[in-house]
This record gives structure tokens, sequence and C-alpha cells, in this order.
């Protein structure tokens, strides 16, 4: 039986053939168009996979295959580009009402919020489309751009007419496409190598690797092994991480003794009594608003889609009203609800396996109305804390101003001190596997505690310990 014959037969009774009637090849010499490239899957996959051909060789002679699949979204949630922003079209259009926000309850009045800053954005910041990030070229110009859009219109025109002359336009179009290409590439380099200098920070120059590269890690997790399983679906991935990680951090992770401690714990009713004239008790400030939006940096925004910068470009009149707001949540005692809420993005663990579940921490990204009040508060408490003396010297976590360094620089000099006076020096490191699931971190904390206060030795408690 002939080969093709057997190939044919075999596609017919084993798998399934992608391809349609599509050309995939382009043979030089002959300029014509021939099938010669096939896909194919297994029949239980072919529901779900679809392929289409691109029209650009891309200086090859066969064209690429796109293969999608359709149980997976191809897409990006839609983002404002705050880059391309029409700010004081954003400006007049975000009015808050200040009638809704005094009379509304505080959830009507944060939809309220919250509708017109979306609607204001909605009409003058543009958004991305959606589709998958594309391969960055920090070499890629004008020039570039222009050659390439040529040998574009010179292939078109070729594949509609292919006569001999529309070839050798096509040809010549191309060559020149691909002499500015290793130019713009040659001045690119050059251009970036200059700029590495000795007075370049480290964060400025890995920001300039990963630009040079072009190749930015995808962190959407693809599948999970879990309990001899295996998961693919999204939705399936996002609950076996979200079961994960609330059976590590469930109660039945404490030692018998501290769960009743801390069972004990929790019926006691707080008994805190606190002055209204204190003035951590005092309603906020737009002094203290203004003084906290200047202090923000960018960040991903919440469930709500608003980012710091909306919140900066809002009218002062608007800013007002989100202070009233704020003031009623602060006197009012009441959390919105929809502040509890937060889109979560698990990140793989350096070095683990990616098909544990339990190898990936989460970040939480909440809305950034409610980090401004957060921020707000922590200001005043923290001044206040400061300014009484009410936070220990050593505390180097969560302190502005404050990093490791501090606690290495300590080190070192308690090291330098104890050859100085020849004495011996005592310290203790501590690397826990999965220290925020709450197991043992209370016992280690005890102990030591306890190891300082019996060896007199200083006590440097690290972010585990201040959460």
């Amino acid at each position: 039986m002939p080969v093709a014959s057997r190939l044919e037969n075999f596609l017919l009774t084993t798998i399934c053939l992608l391809n349609s009637d599509e050309k995939t090849h382009f043979h030089l010499p002959t300029r014509t168009f021939h099938s010669v490239d096939l896909t194919t899957c297994s029949p239980p996959l072919l529901p779900y996979f679809s392929l289409t051909v691109d029209n650009d060789l891309y200086n090859s002679g066969h064209f690429p295959l796109i293969l999608t699949d359709s149980r997976h979204n191809p897409f990006r949630p839609p983002k404002y580009v705050l880059n391309a922003a029409n700010w004081q079209k954003f400006t007049s259009l975000a009015n808050i009402n200040s009638d809704i926000i005094k009379s509304s309850t505080i959830e009507e009045a944060l939809n309220h919020i919250v509708n017109i800053i979306i609607e204001a954005a909605d009409s003058s910041i543009p958004k991305t489309s959606g589709t998958r990030r594309k391969q960055n070229k920090p070499w890629w110009d004008a020039d570039c751009q222009h050659a390439y859009k040529r040998q574009r219109k010179a292939w078109d025109a070729f594949r509609r007419y292919p006569t001999t002359d529309n070839f050798i336009n096509f040809k010549k179009s191309k060559a020149v496409s691909r002499r500015t290409q290793r130019r713009s590439r040659r001045v690119s380099w050059l251009k970036f190598v200059s700029s590495i200098t000795s007075t370049i920070s480290s964060r400025q120059l890995w920001n300039k690797v990963k630009i040079a590269s072009g190749i930015s890690p995808p962190n959407a997790v693809s599948v999970l092994i879990h309990n001899g399983n295996t998961i693919s679906s999204l939705k399936d991935i996002a609950n076996t991480i979200a079961s994960t990680l609330a059976h590590t951090s469930s109660n039945q992770n404490y030692p018998l003794p501290i769960f009743n401690f801390k069972k004990k714990a929790e019926k006691q009713k707080l008994r805190f009594h606190s002055q209204a004239n204190q003035p951590y008790n005092c309603d906020l400030t737009f002094l203290e608003l203004q003084s906290c939006l200047s202090k923000v940096h960018d960040s991903s925004p919440g469930p709500d889609n608003i980012s710091y910068a909306m919140i900066k470009h809002l009218s002062t009149e608007s800013q007002e009203n989100l202070l009233y707001l704020y003031n009623r949540i602060w006197k009012e005692h009441y959390f919105p609800t929809f502040w509890q809420q937060a889109t979560i993005i698990p990140l793989l663990k350096p070095g683990k396996d990616p098909t544990n579940p339990s190898n990936y921490r989460l970040i939480a990204l909440t809305c950034c109305l409610c980090k401004l009040l957060e921020k707000m508060i922590n200001c005043r408490l923290v001044y206040y804390l400061k300014t009484n003396n009410f936070i220990h010297p050593s505390q180097i976590g969560f302190r502005r101003g404050r990093n490791t360094v501090d606690n290495l620089l300590a080190l070192e000099t308690g090291i330098r001190l104890a050859f100085l006076e020849r004495k011996h020096f005592v310290a203790l490191f501590f690397d826990i596997e999965k220290a925020y699931d709450k197991t043992w971190r209370y016992e280690i904390l005890k102990d030591m505690y306890d190891i300082g206060l019996r060896g007199n030795l200083p006590i440097f408690y690290s972010e585990l310990f201040e959460t």
C-alpha cells in the first residue's frame, strides 16, 4: 500500500485532522501555495480545538498555524490605559453628589461613588483590548513599522495577483524591512548598553534587563495535581487553591492547648474605653486625605476597578464628599461589605512545584478607596504611637524608613562588640516552612521570648510574628 494511502487510513481511523482547505506553505521557486502542514489530535480533544492559518509568512516558507483551546479563556480582563486618559474630561464628569452621601446609607453612598467614577472613567479613559500581551520589542520603532507595513502591502498584492512584478516588489520590500530591523536592533542595543552607568540603581538595571529581554514570565496556573487528580479548568484550579489554603489555615492545625486558649479568648468581650476628644478619635481632615494621596504609589485596582490616579483627579468638591463618607464610616463604626471582597492572584513560590496547590502564595488586591481610608487611619495611629513612645526601638517591620538592613546592622554590631569585649554572641535564626499557616507560630514566639528573657538577649521580631 502506498505511503499516502497508509497515512490517509491512519488519519481517518485513529486521529482527527484539524486542517481546512487553507494553504499552509509557499513554495518560493514555483511561487505556488500548498497544504503540507498537518495538525492532528485525538478524537476526545476535537470539540475543544480549532485551527486558523496566519496570513503572514514572517520571513519563512510556512504560514503559522494558530491552535486555540476553547476550554481556556485566551483574553485578559480589559484595563484602563491611564497614560492615555483625558483627565480634564474625567474630572468634569466625576461629580459626587453630596446629597446622596449624606441622606443614603453607607452601602448606597459607596455604590453611588463607585458608579460615578466608573462611568466617568469609561467615557474618558481608553481600555486595553483584552488580548494576551505580546512580546515586547524595545527596538521596534516607527521606521520598522513603516517598512513592515510596506512589506505586508506588497505581500497582499502578490497573493491577489501573483505576477512577476508583484513578486519582485515583494522581495525588495522584504529586504528593506530586514535591513531596517537589523539597523534598529543595533542602535537600540548600543543605546541600552550606554545607559548602564555606575550611578544606576539595581532596580533600574533589572527593569532595563527585563525590557531588553522582552519576555514576561507567565503568571497563569495551567494545571494542578491534587489527591492524584489532574485539574485543568480555571474554575477548578481556583477552587482547589482556595480549599488548600483554607485547610492549611483552619483551626484543626492548632495544637490542642493553643486551640483551647484561642477558643476561650474569643469568648471574652473586648473592653476598650476611649474618649471621643482624643486626637486619634477626631474626624478625618481634608489635609490628611491630601497627604495620604500624595504618598500613594501606582497600585493595581481591586474589584471595583478604581485606581489611585482616578481618586487623585477628582475635583476638590468630590474629594470633600468622599471624605464625608469616610467620616461617616469612622463615626458610625460600619465597614462596607463590598470592601471585604478582594481580587486574589496566586504566585508560585520560587523553586517550587507548580502543580502542587500548596506551593502558591496569594496577593489580595483590595479596593483603593478602602486602602486610602486605611492609610489615613494608619498614619494617625502611627504618629500617636511614635510621639508617645509606644513602639519598641527594635521594632523594624511595618515602619517607614526601616527595613531588613537595620536588623543586619544590629546583628553585625553585636558580633563586633562581642569580638572586642571577648564575649559570646548568641543569635537565633528560624526558617519556617508555610510560615503563615498559624500551625506553630504562637509556640515559637513564646519560646523565643522566654529564651530572650532568660539570656538577657535582644529580640528582633521579623514580619512573621508581627502579623
